[in-house]
Parts: structure tokens; sequence; C-alpha cells
């Protein structure tokens, strides 16, 4: 039987709990599983940890020793610790666990863009100045995206002004952490001094439709129930030659919300010919926590598990080339009918088949969302709602 995500999770934190407190020095540490749960769901959305959950079924992420996560594509070797010590209690990295969720939905990303590659505490400058990016896109070498985390809005909101404030300076100077003037520096400076290192190294040229010393910066966060993904974005331009990162001519001023997830906005850029299709995946991915994202590798296709006492099935699949399937077992038969009756008033219908269902049109023919893109809305907003808000299998 297939593991769901939110189950893969659980024994992982299991697993990471157990193993700090094996730890000789930190044996008699108080707290289990379910408290540092308890301490994650306080910050995040279940999306979150279902989302690395998800990483380790598809690969992404694995056990790196008693408490850490290894994140295999990587080039060099690096385990992040998902558990610390405070006051004589085991708590969560909570940091961490957003850095490594975003990680995935980038991995995602990437899936589906042709040598993009996705970088998790990436260096530009010389390893011994510590200037690591949080989350890295990038193609061919030349960096795109830059994403930095933040546990929440408050600390992404005081990153944002530092940034700001420093973009505006008459001069910047890239420094090396060993100069005493590093030390000086507050966060937002440091950021930009990770920026002027990568233009130092050529990591900027004209690519992909950015132009050169362009990328995009994001500051992500999470927000809670009020804003439960809060996502803040600035396109800027890069000058190593002049010590200067600004923003790019004829952008906003200031950090602009996201209408969209970075990972929609990035899919977009690099792959155009699915837009439709990723726009509405990664929608329905963070409005419903109890869907994951995965990719197709050999059709591009965009596929949205819910998990079932059965493991995790495909509630909705869209192909690369606009068909739009599910999954029986991911339905269960009050799903079905649920799922047939929404379909009906949208002038479809669900095809036949005990493995796939393809949805189709009232001429019989497979339903392809290029063709009909009004469809891809009511999913979001009627038919996917009529699925996930009441039994479900799975469905929380």
């Amino acid at each position: 039987m297939k593991k769901r995500a939110d189950q893969v999770f659980l024994e992982a934190l299991g697993r990471w709990v157990d193993g700090w407190k094996a730890r000789a020095d930190y044996q008699h540490s108080t707290g289990d599983r379910d408290s540092v749960l308890a301490m994650l769901q306080k910050t995040f959305t279940r999306d979150v940890m279902r989302r690395i959950g998800a990483g380790y079924i598809r690969g992404l992420l694995e056990d790196g020793g008693p408490h850490h996560v290894r994140l295999p594509k990587l080039a060099r070797d690096q385990a992040c610790s998902m558990v610390t010590n405070s006051g004589g209690e085991v708590i969560p990295c909570k940091e961490v666990f957003l850095q490594l969720s975003e990680y995935v939905s980038l991995e995602t990303m990437a899936a589906g863009c042709e040598g993009v590659v996705i970088g998790f505490e990436r260096e530009f400058g010389d390893r011994r100045t510590g200037q690591a990016m949080d989350l890295t896109v990038e193609f061919d070498d030349r960096l795109l995206a830059y994403v930095e985390v933040k546990t929440d809005v408050k600390a992404a909101t005081k990153l944002i002004e530092q940034i700001t404030a420093a973009m505006k300076a008459p001069v910047q100077r890239r420094l090396e952490k060993n100069e005493p003037a590093y030390r000086e520096l507050n966060d937002g400076e440091k950021k930009l001094n990770y920026l002027l290192a990568a233009g130092e190294r050529g990591a900027l040229r004209a690519c992909n439709g950015f132009e050169e010393g362009e990328m995009l910066l994001v500051v992500r966060a999470c927000g809670g129930d009020a804003e439960p993904i809060f996502e803040r974005r600035m396109m800027v331009s890069i000058h190593p030659d002049t010590q200067l990162v600004r923003v790019r001519d004829g952008g906003e001023r200031d950090f602009m919300p996201l209408d969209e997830p970075v990972a929609i906005w990035l899919e977009k850029v690099l792959s155009r010919d699915v837009a439709v299709q990723a726009d509405l995946a990664w929608r329905l991915e963070r409005k419903f926590p109890q869907l994951w994202l995965g990719r197709g590798t050999k059709d591009r296709s965009f596929n949205l598990y819910l998990g079932t006492e059965t493991g995790d099935h495909i509630l909705l699949g869209l192909m690369a080339d606009g068909r739009v399937y599910s999954e029986p077992a991911a339905l269960g038969e009050g799903g079905k009918a649920r799922l047939a009756a929404e379909l009906l008033k949208s002038g479809l219908s669900l095809g036949d088949g005990d493995k796939w269902t393809y949805w189709r049109t009232e001429s019989g023919q497979p339903l392809r969302l290029d063709q009909e893109p009004g469809v891809a809305n009511q999913i979001l907003e009627r038919i996917a709602p009529a699925l996930l808000l009441y039994d479900t299998p799975g469905a929380e």
C-alpha cells in the first residue's frame, strides 16, 4: 500500500525527534513527536508539512543522519538539522521546515522546465564568506530568482524594510565576511551583498527573457491563518561594475505582493506552452492544503494527489496537451458521483475507466483546457471545493 504524504512526514518527524534525544548530551530533553508537531501547526498551514512528506515520496528529500534531512539532487553533500533544543525541550527548526517545503515546490516547477536547477543555501562568493542564498532558481548557471525564507511575517517585513533602505544608499560595496565592516551590516544589507557576489561571478547575463543583471528577488514567510502564503517580490537590476543593486528600470519601487506563487510566475516565464495548466495546478495546490503537486516525467503533466485510506492518488491530472483526468481511487463512490454532478453543470461528463477517467465535453471528446480556458476557473472555484470540502476519502 502506498503511504500518504502526511503519514510519511509524521514518520520522519518521529525519527528526527528520537534521533535528537538519542544524543548523549540531550538524552534528558523533554518533548516528543506530537509536541513538536503542535509547535509546527501553530506557525504553518498543513500544506508545509505535507509538501515535505511529498518530497520524501518523490526522492527530493531523504534522511541524512539521526535528525537531519539531505537533498540528494544537490551537487555537494549537505544535511539540515530539523530539530534543536531550547530550555531542555526539543523544538523544531521552523525556518528549515519552510525552506524545505519551498524547495520541493520549486523542484516541482523545475521538473517541467528543461535546464532549470534549484539551489539550496547557494553560495556565489567564496565559501568562506558564508554568503549563501536560501533558495535560488538558475538556468545554465544564470541566476533567475533568489527566494529568501523567513519564519513569520514580522521577520519578513523587517527584512523587506532593510533591503529597500539599503537599495536607496548611494554607494554599495560587496564585503567579505572577514572584513570588519561586514559585521556592521544588517540582514537586508547582507542580502544585497549576496547579489553583488553573484553579479561579480557573471551569474546574471542576459538569458530566457531576463536582461543582463536582472533577476527576481522574493521574500517568503508564513502568515498563519490571516495570510497563509506571504510572498513579496521585486525585479531588481544588479550592476557589479558600479557595486549597486537597484530596482529594474520601469519596475515597482517597492516590494509588491505576488498575485501568484513564485513557482507559477517562473513556470509561465520558462514554459509558456502550459500556462493554463500551470496556473490552475499551482493555485489548487496552494488553496487546498490536503493536496500535493507532482509532475509527470514523460508527459509533463501536473498531478494533484489526495491522501486516501489506500495511499495518495491523483484527484486531478492536468496534461500538457490540455486533457484532464481523475483517478477513481482518489474519489470514492461519493466523490465520483459528486464530481459527475458538478461536471454536468458545466456541460461536461466523466469518462469510463477503472484506473483513469478523462473528463469529456458534450460531444464526448476529451476536454482540453487550452480550448476551454473558462473551465479552469470553474475547477478552482466550484468543482474542486465540492470534492474537497466534504467526505472525499482523505479530505480533512
